[in-house]
């Protein structure tokens, strides 16, 4: 409503604009902003605002049920704990609804890693025979900017569930499913085709981080369980970053990529003669470049040498159609209940 004022703003008392979103088709909500001129003289003018957002629902559809189960695994309990809250039925729901082959792939994805989640607690699931540690899911849309591959988390469909501090040896190697996000964190991209032989960084900062000197060495093999790949490209670099809870992340570490395939080696010091090892394992498809994005590509990686019964490993699952690429993440962190029970009577003495 404009009842006076001039130009493309116009001020004057008794004008009001209010503003309501498009629907996602995946939340219901009650939403709007309301803007009002409360008095305007002599070149100045007084707005009233009033914002309301307010979710009363989720839509009946493949994303509306995925939100819903994404939003509902947890509640706070006493003392804030927070305790989990079985959604299973809800994504069970969204893949009868899943109508694209990105739907169906996301689905099947992420009812893995919910369903591990709550088969691996030990309060939620008291026949448990693995207990949980390190379970995420994570919906990560690919940037691809020229020849720079950015990653970006979208946290409306990621989920995890953790019992953290991962102590000792194997939890170390265990953080470290996260070297991808080390990656990125670091230098800002999970791949450049500026990274050939001899490139270097002497210094960068990016997100807090400070990242010194960043080396490329083209032409090395590296063996892995999943083969063994020539002419990879050797990327390293020491990262410093002091925020706590993410020591785990600074330090050197050193990437392989192999063309055609991507990362098939990651190594992080784990102290002065040890270090974390994660390889390729298993994979399906190849693509151009050092770190190719094609649909239906998978990757899984698992950590070497771990042991006291833990499990680990991340998977990547590409799904590239008209709306771009993503990747599927599951990441898994587990102990044998035998040895968590053992530890734990060990622990309490």
């Amino acid at each position: 409503t404009v009842v006076g004022g001039e130009g493309v703003l116009p001020f004057a008392a008794g004008n009001r604009w209010v503003y309501t979103p498009v629907p996602d088709g995946v939340m219901c909500m009650d939403c709007k902003n309301v803007f009002e001129v409360t008095a305007a003289k002599d070149g100045q003018a007084t707005v009233a605002a009033y914002l309301l957002t307010h979710k009363t629902g989720y839509t009946d559809t493949w994303g509306g049920k995925m939100r819903e189960a994404r939003e509902s695994y947890c509640r706070k309990a006493e003392s804030d704990r927070e305790v989990l809250v079985d959604v299973r039925p809800l994504m069970e729901e969204a893949a009868s609804l899943a109508a694209s082959r990105r739907e169906h792939r996301h689905t099947e994805v992420a009812y893995r890693v919910m369903n591990r989640i709550f088969e691996t607690d030990n309060e939620f699931n008291p026949a448990y025979t693995e207990k949980g540690f390190w379970n995420f899911f994570e919906y990560m849309p690919l940037t691809c900017e020229g020849h720079v591959i950015h990653p970006h988390i979208d946290r409306s469909f990621s989920f995890e569930w953790k019992d953290t501090p991962l102590q000792g040896e194997n939890g170390f190697r265990v953080l470290h499913s996260f070297f991808d996000d080390i990656l990125f964190s670091s230098v800002g991209c999970i791949w450049s085709d500026e990274w050939v032989d001899g490139y270097t960084v002497e210094e960068k900062k990016n997100f807090g981080r400070t990242v010194k000197n960043l080396s490329v060495t083209g032409g090395e093999t590296v063996i892995t369980p999943a083969g063994t790949f020539e002419n990879c490209r050797h990327i390293g670099f020491v990262m410093e970053y002091d925020r706590p809870g993410f020591s785990y992340m600074t330090g050197r570490s050193d990437y392989w990529f192999a063309e055609g395939v991507g990362v098939v080696q990651y190594t992080h010091p784990i102290n002065d003669t040890e270090n974390v090892l994660w390889q390729l394992t298993d994979y399906r498809g190849t693509g151009e470049g050092y770190f190719p994005v094609a649909d239906d590509l998978w990757r899984h990686y698992e950590p070497r040498d771990i042991s006291d019964g833990w499990h680990a490993y991340v998977e990547y699952t590409y799904v590239v159609d008209e709306t771009g690429a993503v990747i599927l993440r599951d990441a898994k962190g587990t102990q044998e209940r035998v040895n968590y029970e053992a530890n734990k009577t060990a622990q309490n003495g």
